[in-house]
C-alpha cells in the first residue's frame, strides 16, 4: 500500500476506535449506572419549574399527608 492509503486506513481504524469507546460508553455498565443515577437525581435538580408548577405540588403534597 502507498503512503496515502496506510494513513486513511489509520484514520479509519481511529475512527472505529472512537465509535466503539462511544457505544460501550452509551451501553456499557457505566452508561447504564449513569442513566439509573440521572433518573433519580432528575427529579431533584429540576430546574424549569415555575413557581406555579412548584406551589402546585406542595399543595399536592399537603393534601396527601393529610389524608
Amino acid at each position: 500500500m502507498s503512503d496515502p492509503d496506510v494513513e486513511r486506513e489509520e484514520e479509519a481504524n481511529a475512527e472505529r476506535q472512537v465509535q466503539g469507546d462511544v457505544a460501550a460508553g452509551e451501553h456499557g455498565i457505566l452508561g447504564t449506572i449513569e442513566r439509573a443515577f440521572k433518573s433519580v437525581l432528575s427529579p431533584l435538580t429540576r430546574s424549569t419549574d415555575s413557581e406555579a408548577d412548584i406551589e402546585s405540588r406542595r399543595s399536592a403534597n399537603d393534601a396527601e399527608e393529610r389524608t
